[in-house]
């Protein structure tokens, strides 16, 4: 799965371990497409930016509408595994044109983040001990 939007329009992408966390939010959202006449893609990224948006001191993003609906599932394997080695990361980022530093640069707020999927045991602690 990835951010592309399937997930909201086949109800069996949700289910797979990647997504573990988004059922419960997917199940609102699915309704909203044909609720207001747009796509499962604008939904989802109107989701992510109302997210940022309601963070304190959070900034202020545009949005369009106006993406096509999915065609197909997005295959898995596309979102990196909390197990994958850096070397992995790192040349997978670089395949879509990151640097190193980008990667770090998106990757670095799981040092503040908390788990509760991987690890149930550890559910609500932090995802490594920096």
């Amino acid at each position: 799965g990835a951010a592309d939007r399937s997930f909201l329009w086949d109800l069996d992408e949700v289910q797979r371990e990647e997504n573990n966390g988004l059922q419960a939010i997917t199940a609102v959202l699915t309704l909203l497409p044909a609720h207001f006449g747009v796509s499962p893609g604008d939904v989802l990224q109107l989701a992510g930016v109302l997210g940022v948006l309601a963070c304190p001191g959070g900034p202020r993003i545009d949005v369009w509408v106006g993406r096509a609906p999915p065609a197909n599932v997005a295959p898995t394997g596309l979102l990196p595994s909390p197990f994958d080695t850096v070397e992995h990361l790192t040349g997978r980022f670089a395949d879509m044109g990151f640097a190193a530093t980008d990667l770090i640069a998106l990757v670095g707020a799981h040092g503040t983040a908390k788990q509760r999927f991987v690890d149930p045991s550890r559910a609500g602690q932090s995802m490594d001990s920096t």
